[in-house]
């Protein structure tokens, strides 16, 4: 594990947190288009910095937990947004998610400060996998050229986050078992 705070695959994770309240704002402005590219580029620098950190060997403690900081403020400030805007992914669902992720980041402290090893499972990989495909449907619902598909597009974002919200509780409950038995 390298102990420098100041690395490049850090430096691209505040990049992209920085990036990620660009988009966010020019959501909040209507520019749904140039929110949507810069989601993407935000998704696509997710996976470069953790690929980077593993090649140059530059893993650290801070940039797991700093990472793992700016994947949960981005995908939950992006479902917030579109929890609050879209009929198709309820207010409700959200709530799952976000008390999931909170419940899970509380227990990854805690394991954390035990000193228990602690990693993710397939099921939570798959929930944000549904998340991030969910969120850019809801981006493509908001842009006129996808009016026309809004029932398909709405369906479709409906059952990926109702099954982020099962995947994610049932990697919880695999995590939380995981600890008891340590």
């Amino acid at each position: 594990m390298y102990n420098c705070v100041i690395t490049i695959p850090n430096y691209i994770t505040s990049f992209r947190f920085g990036l990620h309240f660009i988009a966010l704002f020019l959501a909040f402005q209507g520019q749904f288009l140039i929110s949507f590219l810069l989601f993407v580029v935000l998704s696509l620098l997710d996976k470069a910095d953790g690929e980077l950190a593993r090649h140059y060997r530059q893993t650290s403690v801070f940039g797991r937990y700093f990472d793992g900081f700016v994947d949960k403020t981005v995908s939950l400030t992006w479902m917030a947004f579109f929890s609050m805007r879209l009929e198709y992914f309820p207010q409700w669902l959200f709530f799952i998610i976000f008390s999931r992720d909170m419940i899970g980041e509380g227990l990854r402290q805690y394991a954390a400060h035990m000193k228990l090893s602690t990693s993710g499972n397939i099921l939570g990989k798959i929930k944000v996998v549904c998340q991030m495909v969910g969120t850019a449907l809801c981006f493509l619902l908001l842009l006129p050229q996808f009016y026309q598909f809004a029932p398909v597009i709405g369906g479709s974002i409906t059952v990926l986050f109702g099954g982020a919200a099962l995947l994610g509780l049932l990697s919880l409950w695999s995590y939380v078992n995981g600890l008891l038995r340590k």
